[in-house]
């Protein structure tokens, strides 16, 4: 068995760009997700319990973020207008988790 463990305690997820801030740039953020689908498939492959679909749900935040750079359902909780394409978005079946 393979054990991935990522401690961020000094981070509170607010702090990145993604997750709230408009301020902070997190230029390391994509890579980091980058490197999380190839842990997950990695895992999904060997047959790990729910491998896949914590790979999915991997691919399906990357994207959104590569997207809009940053997670559209956070916007109302966090005060921030969203664009037009986000609110299309939102509309969509299963955009938000």
């Amino acid at each position: 068995m393979k054990i991935v463990f990522v401690l961020l305690d000094s981070l509170n997820r607010n702090a990145m760009a993604p997750y709230g801030s408009d301020v902070v740039h997190t230029p390391n953020f994509t890579r980091f997700q980058e490197r999380s689908i190839t842990l997950f498939g990695m895992l999904a492959e060997e047959g790990a319990e729910d491998g896949g679909y914590t790979l999915e749900y991997a691919v399906l935040h990357r994207d959104i973020v590569a997207q809009f750079g940053r997670f559209p359902h956070r916007n109302e909780i966090l005060g921030r207008k969203s664009t037009p394409e986000e609110i299309a978005f939102l509309k969509e079946p299963n955009s938000s988790f």
